[in-house]
């Protein structure tokens, strides 16, 4: 039985309106939520307003259902956009979505979007989504609206394994009468699960068919590590060699060294390699790039991270080398909650023998640990003055799903911390078709398993980064989710 609780969610972030000239970063991508390994994308992208529309929360496993523990998941019933207007300094509202419908197992199905125009609401588009029995996304439709009616704009389609995996997706657009082909690829995976081949194509307009366009062939040892990264672009029928990456392990399945080569048309040669060092937790401590000149690896930057009692990233210093020593660059501050979760990051960069401020984020939660509020504010070339935002007005309901009584602490999940493999353990034989799904703490499905009719399950996840992991146990008699850490 399904209880429903009304609550308001405030989510505030910010975009730049008004153009900084703050120093560029080093690193090709800012954080929000650095990645901890020894790749050159040790660093992913801060996240964005966009990102945060809570109706994206229930398209696919994100962070906001991450946060829930996956026994509540949020339904949006309207998102309204704002943003800051430099000349009345005020906030003006720029868009909305509203009409969220919901399936019964809480995906969102469809939802509309409107722009405030003239001092009135008018329609902008529509989105609508299938899933399959497995509550996997099977297509993905945009309308538009044309000022008179609904129009298709473009669609996705997907496809997927007995294990859930995405083997093909294709993209097409509307062309006023017609579905247009766009793009298309196609995975296969190995036994366990790892993502070996995916090739991309787009269609020609000109040929009237599909042409080559990337593809991307990977090697994992008997670990589970992914050993090498192959990247190949078509040339007609044809696959040519564009760049690898290389990756090496130690005995605690660490990347401790990554290396980068391009093809140059005959043989492969360097480009830039990352050398990583550890602590006795497994918590990557330093990430340092070099480049290479033709003749000898140079220096170029690294980052430095510490980490707090329960090995959360507290602090991310980015150093630049200038030939002869280090250089501050970037500062990354975080903090956490007692429960793990992120609070706060403030980013600062290095000018002039000190630090300045450049962006914050916060994010709130409420006492169940489920997503409250986000922010982010951004300030100018001196850091004294906040110079953009945007905001986000997210009203929505929290659904719990009812978890079978019979589930509630049921399973044990052991050992935890792991490395390379865990236990799935019940008291008694779990019946019939049993799926665990592990996701990332930004909701990427990472790994996931089945098995029928035991009362213990053995599953590698050695393919993990450290950090921590939720786990969703799904039997016949309901759901229950576990926090897994991974070091």
């Amino acid at each position: 039985m399904k209880k429903i609780f009304t609550i308001v969610i405030i989510a505030l972030s910010t975009n730049a309106f008004s153009q900084s000239t703050q120093p560029i970063s080093i690193f090709t991508n800012s954080t929000l939520y650095p990645f901890k390994n020894c790749q050159n994308y040790a660093i992913n992208e801060r996240v964005s307003a966009s990102e945060l529309s809570l109706k994206k929360y229930n398209v696919k496993p994100t962070v906001e259902e991450s946060l829930l523990a996956f026994s509540i998941n949020s339904i949006s019933d309207s998102v309204s956009f704002w943003k800051w207007n430099l000349d009345t300094n005020g906030w003006e509202i720029v868009s909305k979505e509203i009409n969220f419908i919901y399936n019964e197992n809480n995906n969102l199905m469809s939802y509309v979007s409107q722009i405030w125009k003239d001092n009135t609401w008018v329609n902008s588009f529509q989105e609508l989504y299938t899933y399959d029995a497995n509550n996997n996304e099977k297509s993905f439709l945009r309308i538009k609206w044309n000022g008179v009616d609904w129009v298709n704009a473009f669609k996705n389609i997907y496809t997927y394994d007995d294990n859930n995996n995405i083997i093909s997706f294709i993209a097409k657009s509307w062309n006023g009468s017609d579905w247009v082909n766009n793009s298309q690829y196609f995975a296969t995976y190995d036994i366990n699960n790892n993502n070996t081949v995916k090739f991309s194509q787009n269609w020609s307009n000109n040929t009237d068919s599909w042409l080559n366009s990337d593809q991307y062939i990977k090697t994992f040892d008997s670990h589970n590590n992914l050993i090498k990264y192959l990247h190949q672009v078509g040339n007609g029928s044809f696959w040519v060699n564009k760049d690898q990456e290389l990756y090496t392990y130690d005995s605690n399945n660490n990347n401790i060294n990554t290396y980068e080569q391009l093809w140059d048309g005959n043989a492969w040669v360097n480009s830039r390699q990352h050398i990583c060092s550890f602590d006795s937790k497994n918590n990557l401590t330093i990430n340092e790039q070099q480049y290479w000149s033709g003749n000898d690896w140079i220096i170029d930057w690294k980052v430095i991270y510490t980490y707090d009692a329960k090995n959360n990233i507290i602090s991310l210093l980015m150093q630049k080398w200038d030939g002869s020593s280090w250089v501050n660059s970037e500062l990354r501050l975080s903090a956490f909650n007692e429960n793990n979760f992120f609070t706060s990051q403030t980013s600062q960069y290095w000018l002039n023998s000190s630090w300045i401020n450049s962006w914050q984020t916060f994010l709130t939660y409420y006492p169940d640990n489920s997503f409250k509020t986000y922010s982010q504010k951004q300030w100018d070339n001196i850091g004294t003055t906040i110079i953009s935002g945007d905001s986000v007005y997210s009203y929505s309901h929290l659904v719990e799903t009812g978890i079978s009584d019979l589930m509630k602490g049921s399973i044990s999940l052991f050992p935890n911390p792991a490395t390379n493999r865990i236990t799935i353990s019940k008291n008694s034989i779990l019946s019939g078709v049993n799926t665990i799904t592990i996701f990332s703490m930004n909701g990427q499905k990472m790994l996931q398993a089945r098995f029928q009719n035991q009362k213990q399950f053995e599953m590698g996840v050695s393919t993990l980064s450290r950090g921590i992991y939720l786990v969703k146990i799904q039997s016949k008699t309901g759901i229950e989710s576990k926090k897994l850490v991974i070091r």
